[in-house]
């Protein structure tokens, strides 16, 4: 995950802040949410930081709120306060979330996220193709990345959970 393909950040950020503050606004979300998302599938990296930290509270067991999030996130080795308030600040300004529509932010993230790793993925194998990389190899790999796309895209089908 890296914070490089920039023309999908726009959208890929607001449902990530819809994601996120659903599981603010109800900890039950993280449920639904982890079953189909991963810390990769964010954009930008803070923001797979608020997610990765939300899975740990959840691991142990303990609520997701302000104060355990923000004591996780300080474990955290790219921990800086100051994008952290503003990044909090983004995702409990999204007003748009609902518990009811988190299956479909959620579907929409990892369509993103699947461009993404497409475009950063072809152009790692365009570098290959011009340094002389085997054709075949080329090849299996496209396939490999159609078959993750086609799972990642189609698992649980889309819209709501």
């Amino acid at each position: 995950m890296n914070d490089t393909n920039k023309g999908l950040a726009p959208q890929s950020n607001n449902l990530a802040y819809a994601v996120l503050g659903a599981v603010l606004y109800d900890p039950a979300n993280i449920k639904i949410v982890r079953q189909r998302l991963s810390p990769d599938d964010f954009h930008d990296s803070i923001l797979s930081d608020f997610f990765a930290a939300m899975l740990a509270l959840d691991d142990r067991g303990l609520i997701i709120d302000l104060l355990t999030l923000e004591h996780e996130l300080r474990n955290c080795e790219r921990f800086d306060p100051e994008r952290y308030l503003k990044t909090l600040e983004y995702i409990l300004k999204e007003e748009s979330f609902t518990s009811e529509g988190m299956g479909s932010y959620v579907q929409l993230l990892i369509e993103y996220a699947v461009r993404r790793r497409i475009s950063e993925k072809l152009a790692l194998l365009a570098g290959d193709c011009n340094e002389g990389a085997d054709p075949l190899n080329v090849v299996e790999q496209l396939a490999e990345l159609s078959d993750e796309a086609t799972r990642r895209v189609t698992h649980m089908g889309g819209g709501d959970a």
